[in-house]
């Protein structure tokens, strides 16, 4: 009684999960997709945005590194290096150009300045062989000279090793992966394709995202699967409960049902996993566990049996006197 009544419990709050996570309908599951990828972006906008202000902030280092080549490691030793994140100092180098001064670890590729990021902070997603990557810009300004530019990239998507032209921008949610491009390039994709413009914090147009309605119908209904496997946890325990009370009783044939308990939960839980979507790696680890289980579920039933027969009472013959 108590197992059906978690396992009831859990399937009402898997329900109402879903329809937090998803809404009524496609619709609201696409406000929802855009206002996951729109609080990404805005996360990573934001620590970009520190980073670049950080070095431009040592505006006098990097005028003394490019005035004298020996300040230049100095920089270098300067840039906080972390994995997903590359940091590059940009300099004047005549007639509008800028040539790279100074970088940090991490995946980045030498860009154009923009314009208007050599007078304000200013925020774009790039193309490259890399992905598509998020930049923000800062300028370098000593009063009102202007020492040069610092670029934070971050990758948001990538073509899995193709050429950009014989690619598609993908980028990973949790309502399955969808294709994204730089605003106003052409979108690839299918006619009946949705589209949304993800914009900056300050309202610009960032990236263009392009999903199907039936990305939503795939995701809720691999996420119900999920639930219906933690639902069924409770009863699985129960069947196993049942089996260890089989396993121990004094019959053969309640030990032989112990046996096909274990086999039974250990199946069953073993394919709510795979309809779940588990990884094969999960799924050999469940149908070992069961193997094993079907093992020593034998062995204890035959030592208990041999055990049974030990401690039974002999019957003694009765003394004349």
């Amino acid at each position: 009684m108590l197992a059906t009544l978690a396992a009831l419990v859990l399937a009402a709050a898997g329900g109402a999960w879903e329809f937090a996570r998803f809404g009524r309908d496609s619709a609201a599951a696409s406000r929802n997709l855009e206002a996951e990828v729109r609080a990404r972006l805005s996360e990573s906008a934001r620590r970009l945005q520190a980073a670049a202000a950080r070095v431009a902030g040592s505006a006098d280092l990097i005028d003394a590194a490019n005035l004298d080549r020996d300040r230049v490691p100095e920089l270098f030793a300067a840039l906080p290096a972390r994995a997903d994140t590359a940091l590059t100092v940009y300099v004047p180098a005549g007639a509008g150009d800028f040539r790279v001064l100074a970088w940090s670890d991490g995946p980045a590729e030498d860009l154009t300045v923009p314009a208007a990021a050599q007078e304000a902070p200013a925020l774009v997603v790039a193309e490259g062989t890399l992905g598509l990557r998020l930049v923000a810009w800062h300028p370098v300004r000593i009063g009102s000279r202007r020492v040069g530019v610092v670029a934070a990239e971050q990758i948001l998507s990538t073509t899995g090793g193709l050429h950009p032209s014989l690619g598609e921008y993908r980028l990973p949610t949790s309502f399955g992966a969808v294709l994204v491009t730089r605003p106003g390039a052409p979108q690839p994709g299918d006619a009946d394709t949705d589209q949304v413009t993800i914009l900056s914090d300050a309202g610009a147009p960032l990236l263009d995202v392009a999903f199907s309605p039936t990305t939503f119908d795939v995701a809720r209904a691999g996420f119900r699967r999920r639930v219906v496997l933690v639902a069924a946890l409770p009863l699985i325990g129960v069947l196993l409960v049942l089996a260890a009370r089989l396993l121990f009783g004094r019959t053969r044939r309640g030990q032989s049902g112990a046996t096909v308990l274990v086999l039974a939960a250990g199946a069953g839980l073993t394919g709510l996993a795979a309809a779940a979507g588990a990884p094969v790696v999960a799924l050999i680890t469940l149908a070992a566990l069961t193997a094993i289980g079907l093992a020593l579920t034998a062995a204890v039933a035959t030592w208990w049996r041999r055990a049974g027969r030990r401690a039974a009472p002999s019957q003694a013959r009765p003394r004349m006197f």
